[in-house]
């Protein structure tokens, strides 16, 4: 938006304003706040439903007409049929599989591993199990920590998938179609942990004790 909105609130005028929870009647000033899958919910902004792109615009856009593209770009990128089948056999929603597709693609770099995380993430909800993600705790501190702390764990907020359990409110980021693709088609697998060592490498586990070997042999 540089060089086509004068200040972070002239966007957020028609985006809302990320992690902030808003009146039943909230609107976007007259953004269509909607997609062609399911409504778009009033009380939260629309991070996550702004395609990550490269555009081109007029020299002469207005905030409200970039905001609008990219809202554009977002439900034309994807297969509304495929979209709409996930929906209707799952029972989830768009909303929901926007917030999912921005943890996953904080949580892996790669289509393989996010959609490995995905059925992992997707299996943990079902159990009703916290999903014990560090992008989230990350999203309201502010820190990028492969490892959060244990104070930044017990931070109160609905964003912190540590504390609480379920999906986050809302997106934490505008997910590229990589990590939608993976949380509309994860792949099966037996695994209920992972982490990302600093070798670079996804490395998954089906028990908390052979997670925590992992964590000491490629995190520590």
């Amino acid at each position: 938006m540089k060089g086509l909105a004068t200040t972070t609130a002239d966007v957020y005028k028609y985006t809302g304003e990320p992690a902030k929870k808003y009146t039943k009647d909230w609107n976007v000033e007259g953004v269509a706040a909607s997609n062609d899958f399911t409504a778009h919910p009033e009380n939260v902004s629309l991070e996550g439903y702004l395609a990550p792109e490269t555009y081109r615009v007029f020299a002469d856009a207005t905030t409200k007409e970039v905001v609008v593209k990219l809202l554009e770009q977002r439900n034309s990128e994807v297969d509304p049929v495929d979209v709409l089948n996930v929906i209707k056999q799952t029972g989830r929603s768009w909303h929901q599989i926007l917030t999912m597709a921005s943890v996953v693609e904080k949580e892996a770099k790669t289509g393989e591993d996010m959609a490995m995380v995905a059925d992992i993430f997707w299996r943990r909800l079902k159990m009703n199990w916290a999903l014990q993600s560090c992008a989230t705790v990350n999203y309201v501190t502010g820190k990028s920590s492969p490892a959060v702390s244990g104070a930044d764990k017990a931070i109160d907020s609905p964003y912190n998938t540590y504390k609480y359990p379920g999906l986050p409110p809302g997106p934490i980021s505008n997910p590229g179609l990589k990590a939608i693709t993976a949380v509309l088609h994860p792949t099966a697998n037996n695994n209920w942990y992972f982490m990302s060592g600093t070798d670079g490498v996804m490395h998954y586990a089906k028990t908390l004790d052979e997670h925590n070997v992992n964590v000491d042999k490629y995190l520590r």
